[in-house]
């Protein structure tokens, strides 16, 4: 290997602590950008926990809810006609010519005989 000269000697451990002090200042840099990144996905996830904890402690007032709600089901079930008159499949048509079980038998008592002398007035009505 050939002699350095001093200066070049000099010039040589410069550019090394150069390179070295460089190459610190890079990895500072690379381990705050790693650094920035942890902290924003921590603050992320502090986040869902606190919006899980929110929902966490909604939970008994919402179970009060359903159970209120149940039981308002259960008396509407009490009111509402059977799942068979609902889902009837007859033509609505076919519906309106037939009278209603029940309620439309003492109708037929209580119509007039009609006259055969008269004729219906105009203000009566037919049906």
């Amino acid at each position: 290997m050939a002699q350095m000269s001093e200066k070049q000697l000099i010039l040589s451990i410069a550019f090394g602590g150069l390179l070295l002090t460089g190459g610190s200042f890079g990895g500072v840099y690379w381990a705050k950008g790693k650094i920035e990144e942890e902290k924003t996905q921590i603050t992320d996830l502090e986040k869902k926990i606190a919006t899980a904890e929110a929902k966490k402690r909604r939970i008994p007032q919402d179970e009060k809810a359903v159970i209120i709600l149940r039981e308002n089901v259960g008396e509407y079930v009490k009111i509402l006609p059977n799942g068979s008159e609902l889902t009837d499949s007859r033509p609505h048509g076919e519906q309106l010519r037939e009278p209603p079980k029940g309620h439309a038998e003492g109708l037929h008592q209580l119509r007039r005989p009609a006259t055969t002398a008269r004729a219906p007035s105009p203000s009566s009505s037919t049906g």
